[in-house]
């Protein structure tokens, strides 16, 4: 009996089993090691609540202005372009419900323009209707004590003044009868009861139109408010400054669904 041979191969054979074992933890360590690691998610952006509406670009046109109100003949269309003071206490009214509704409109993403930089400074209606032909829309915002209405041309309305005379075409007539149709509902609650055409106005022209529609290349409506409701009253002019913004917002998404 050799105790000392049986110890040395019990050792070889621990020996030889250990690096096989080491070998075998290598391999692996080494086949993880290769292994791709799966591929990082990259967490969603966050997007405010008015993200990814179809905003566009939106005049509003606050109605009348500061005289003197001299008459101003239009060279390109031959019309009288002179504006006119409104009613009492109009001026102001409109300025507050249009600077409001364009700071609503803004935050849900729309680019607004406003026909006069400040409540004081006086605007012709060629130089507005200027200004919403380069938009997509065009919102007069106006109050009167008996017409409460949400007033749109009609194809074929015309203004005329001298030899001169302009109509109104179908294809902006048929995109102001939408943009009425779609602001209706959020004006009625403030006692603005229904859609009608243009009613003359009191320009020193002639015709059922308006001169600012029969001047527009782009869907054009007149809001008449009531005055009870807006006139000196903040609330009733925020109220109504919502109501024009939620209106235009939901033309613009009715458009972009056809």
């Amino acid at each position: 009996m050799k105790p000392e041979t049986g110890g040395a191969a019990r050792l070889i054979v621990l020996l030889a089993v250990a690096l096989l074992v080491g070998a075998g933890v290598g391999l692996l360590s080494f086949s993880l090691a290769r292994r791709p690691a799966p591929p990082a998610v990259a967490p969603k952006p966050e997007r405010p609540p008015d993200a990814g509406r179809a905003g566009g670009v939106v005049c509003l046109d606050p109605g009348h202005s500061p005289g003197p109100f001299p008459s101003t003949i239009d060279p390109a269309s031959g019309l009288d372009v002179a504006d006119s003071g409104g009613a009492d206490g109009e001026v102001q009214t409109n300025w507050n419900i249009a600077v409001r509704a364009k700071e609503l409109l803004e935050r849900k993403g729309y680019t607004v323009r406003l026909t006069r930089p400040s409540v004081d400074s006086p605007a012709n209606l060629r130089e507005r209707a200027d200004i919403g032909n380069a938009c997509d829309i065009n919102v007069r915002i106006h109050f009167d004590p008996s017409v409460h209405a949400v007033l749109f041309p009609a194809a074929g309305q015309t203004k005329s003044h001298g030899s001169s005379s302009l109509s109104v075409s179908e294809e902006v007539s048929s995109g102001s009868r939408a943009l009425a149709r779609a602001l209706l509902p959020f004006l009625m609650p403030l006692g603005v009861t229904r859609i009608d055409n243009d009613m003359g106005g009191s320009s020193n022209n002639a015709g059922t139109a308006y001169v600012g529609s029969v001047l527009s290349r782009v869907p054009v409506v007149v809001i008449e408010n009531d005055p009870a409701v807006v006139r000196d009253n903040p609330s009733g002019q925020e109220r109504a400054a919502a109501a024009i913004a939620e209106g235009i917002d939901s033309y613009f998404k009715q458009a972009g669904a056809r």
